[in-house]
């Protein structure tokens, strides 16, 4: 996983992917069933985060319909 960018490395562990120890990120051990809890629930902050994109970025345009339209369309693509 690409953990350059600060959002992934943030929603990452927020999932419980990773954890910092003195600043530095290392993965977190997991059995495989906590794998595929931590990696769904990963799945769902980023639709989240994008969702929450589409929303900011037709407020910033004063078009909020056509924003919250796009998050609809996530929402109903992921089947949230």
């Amino acid at each position: 996983m690409n953990m350059t960018k600060p959002r992934i490395k943030e929603l990452a562990e927020q999932a419980g992917l990773y954890f910092y120890v003195n600043g530095k990120l290392f993965p977190q051990a997991l059995s495989a069933e906590e794998s595929i809890v931590a990696y769904e629930k990963f799945a769902e902050l980023i639709v989240k985060e994008c969702q929450e994109a589409c929303i900011r970025t037709g407020i910033l345009e004063q078009d909020e319909a056509t924003g919250e339209m796009y998050a609809n369309a996530i929402r109903e693509r992921i089947g949230e």
